[in-house]
Parts: C-alpha cells; sequence; structure tokens
C-alpha cells in the first residue's frame, strides 16, 4: 500500500512560511520581573531591575515595580502585586516607555505608580493609578511640570515631597496634594518651595518624612563633610525654608521611619536590636529618647501606632505610644541548622500579621527582595517571593 507523504516542496514552503511568520510576528517580550511564579521564582532571577517596592497599609499585600530596558526598542515596566492573604500574584504591564521611579499605595486597594514622563511634553511625571485587586490600570494622571523627581510619599496619604526645576546650582524642594490625582488634575503644591541647602556637591539621600498636612518636611543630604556622611534638615513650605536638623552622627541609631508634625520630629530607631521613639524639638535642637513611648499618638498624625520587625532574635511588635518592644515569636533558643539558616533570612525584615495567625516578613537588600510566610512559633510555612 503506497504511503501517503507531502511532497517536498510542500514541506518546504510550509516551514517557509513558519519562519517568515515569526519574523513579522515575534512573541511578546516577556514581562518585567521575577521569573517564574510563586512556587518557583526567585526576585535574584528577574527580567529587568526592581526600581521600588512598598507593602499596603493593611499589611495583607506587597507591590514591586520592574524597569526593563532592551538593546534595542522600547523601555518597558510592569508592577508585581503579591496578595499575602490569598497566596496569588498579578502583574500590571504599563505602557510603552512608562519607567517607574517610585511606588506607593493610596490605600489597600489602589497602587500608584510614579513614572518618568514620556511622549508627555511639557507635563510632569506620571502617575499610573492601578487597582491592586484585578491588577489593571485604572487611570493616569501627571504632576505638575516642574516637578522633575519624586522623592517620597509615604503610603495611605495624599501628600508628598518631589524635587522641582530651579537653578543649575540649587535643588528645590515641595510639598504636593496629589489628592486630585485621580480625577486627572495637577497635584497641588502645598505652600512654597524649599532650597535643599547644603554645601556644593551634596546630593539628596532617601531617607524623608511629611507631616500629614504637608506644612512641613524632613529631607537628608549626603555630605561627607558632616559626622557619619549624611545630614536631615527641617523644612517649613510657609514659609519656603529649610533648617539643618541634626546630623546622622547625633542619632542614637539606625533610622526606621521619621514623621515630622508641630509636636517636633519623632523618629523610630534601632538601638542594641530593639525599637526606640525619639524626638527632635526643633525650638531647643535636642534630641530626646523616649523609652516610655511619646503617649499621645494625635500629635503625630501620620505615624503608625505599631510597627513588626525582625531580628535574629525572633518578631517584635513596637508600640510608638507606650515604648514596649513585644516579643511575637522567639527564634534566640533555635540551634539547629535550619532554624540558623531561618533566622539568618529573616533577620531585618518588616513583620505583618495575617488573619490566619501567621506572619509575612519583607526584607530588601542591594535591590533584591526576599518574602516569606511564617509560622506563629517562628518556623518555615512557605516563600512567597524569595532572594535565594
Amino acid at each position: 500500500m503506497q504511503k501517503n507523504r507531502l511532497p517536498l516542496y510542500v514541506v518546504f514552503a510550509l516551514v517557509g512560511l513558519a519562519i517568515i511568520y515569526r519574523i513579522t510576528n515575534p512573541p511578546p517580550p516577556p514581562v518585567p520581573g521575577p521569573i517564574g511564579g510563586l512556587a518557583t521564582w526567585r526576585s535574584t532571577v528577574q527580567n529587568g531591575d526592581m526600581a521600588s517596592q512598598a507593602v499596603d497599609p493593611s499589611g495583607t499585600a506587597w507591590a514591586g515595580a520592574w524597569n526593563d530596558k532592551p538593546k534595542t526598542g522600547t523601555e518597558r515596566s510592569a508592577v508585581w502585586i503579591i496578595d499575602f492573604e490569598g497566596y496569588s500574584a498579578k502583574s500590571c504591564s504599563l505602557p510603552g516607555g512608562a519607567r517607574v521611579e517610585y511606588l506607593s499605595w493610596a490605600d489597600k486597594n489602589t497602587l500608584r505608580a510614579c513614572c518618568s514622563s514620556t511622549g508627555a511634553p511639557g507635563k510632569g511625571p506620571g502617575i499610573v493609578f492601578i487597582d491592586a485587586a484585578t491588577a489593571k490600570v485604572k487611570r493616569w494622571a501627571y504632576c505638575l511640570a516642574n516637578v522633575t523627581r519624586l522623592l517620597y510619599w509615604p503610603g495611605g496619604s495624599s501628600v508628598f515631597v518631589a524635587e522641582t526645576a530651579g537653578k543649575p546650582d540649587q535643588m528645590l524642594l515641595a510639598a504636593f496634594d496629589g489628592g486630585g490625582a485621580p480625577n486627572n488634575k495637577a497635584c497641588a503644591m502645598i505652600g512654597k518651595p524649599v532650597p535643599a541647602g547644603g554645601p556644593p556637591g551634596v546630593s539628596l539621600y532617601t531617607d524623608a518624612g511629611i507631616a500629614a498636612n504637608g506644612s512641613s518636611f524632613v529631607f537628608s543630604l549626603t555630605d561627607p563633610a558632616v559626622k557619619d556622611g549624611r545630614s536631615y534638615w527641617l523644612a517649613d513650605t510657609r514659609t519656603g525654608t529649610a533648617a539643618k536638623a541634626f546630623d546622622l552622627g547625633a542619632v542614637p541609631g539606625r533610622i526606621e521611619g521619621i514623621w515630622p508634625s508641630a509636636a517636633g520630629v519623632l523618629m523610630v530607631c534601632k538601638v542594641k536590636g530593639k525599637f526606640i521613639d525619639v524626638v527632635f524639638a526643633p525650638a531647643t535642637r535636642k534630641m530626646t529618647e523616649r523609652p516610655n513611648g511619646v503617649a499621645d499618638m494625635g500629635k503625630w498624625p501620620g505615624a503608625p501606632r505599631k510597627i513588626g520587625y525582625t531580628t535574629v532574635n525572633g518578631g517584635f511588635e513596637f508600640d510608638l505610644a507606650t515604648g514596649k518592644n513585644k516579643t511575637l515569636f522567639d527564634l534566640g533558643k533555635k540551634k539547629s541548622y535550619a532554624d540558623t539558616q531561618l533566622r539568618d533570612l529573616i533577620s531585618d525584615s518588616r513583620l505583618y500579621r495575617l488573619s490566619s495567625g501567621n506572619f509575612v516578613t519583607v526584607s530588601e537588600t542591594a535591590g533584591a527582595i526576599d518574602i516569606r510566610e511564617i509560622k506563629p512559633d517562628g518556623s518555615t510555612y512557605r516563600s512567597l517571593l524569595p532572594r535565594s
């Protein structure tokens, strides 16, 4: 019986058509971000580089933004959202050419991806609002045209600090209210712009804080001339002035958060493995440790009531009002190899409690994120986005 065969010229024609189709219809480029999925991915194996990351105000979800600029073609950006409670991850690819510079949560349902302005002459940085549940773009708005870089936008707040266009030899900072941005209205400047000050050659550092009403903000400068190489300045948006508050060398420990208000500048610092309240009083220029807390948190409306964190000894919850560090789980007595590994992996993380009773640890080192779910006793439950 004769076998059914396609003539060779037909086979060659089909192969040629397939090649032409692939050339004219290339596969879509990979989404910027970690490669794989929840069960297998690592934050160090990625397309592009992570630009910013943030946990939502309720502590139940995380988002990270990646930018990927290929050798040829348009730069691409994407935001990945991990739902801690639902153990799921989604990505949102942004319009071509957008480059995410800063990521912040407007509330537990909405993300703000602040992007470099491209294709919008005369407009400032773009703000892409993303629905956290669906990972879909909700709307796009723009800052004022003279905004050049967003410095700090706390989660759950409408006010932020940004650098604005000034003289070539002088940085200008200003506070803004982005509350109108969801309606595509320009962000409104609060008060007056503030010259950054400092000697020539200094640069902005990432530590910053802003009052809940935008009347004042704290920014930091990298300055080799001062002790420990960094100085902190307090800006008054009503007068458009800034004064040096203190140098890093005067702070008793590593700064974990800054919240200025009319009552002074509240900081949470890590001292000998524990968190402690520290208050700087501008009138007297004195810095005071508050081991018993600050009592009235109403004086600092933008500050959180409690902060969860980890050390090599376990998980803790710091109460800013009382100054107490409550132990949530103890790792100090666990000596097995697996326990030692886990202790090293989750040390120096922020800690969030889930409705299940489990915890989530989130830490960032050299641009690589590490997110893990931990059982109430401090043992491993599962990885969400580990470094290794």
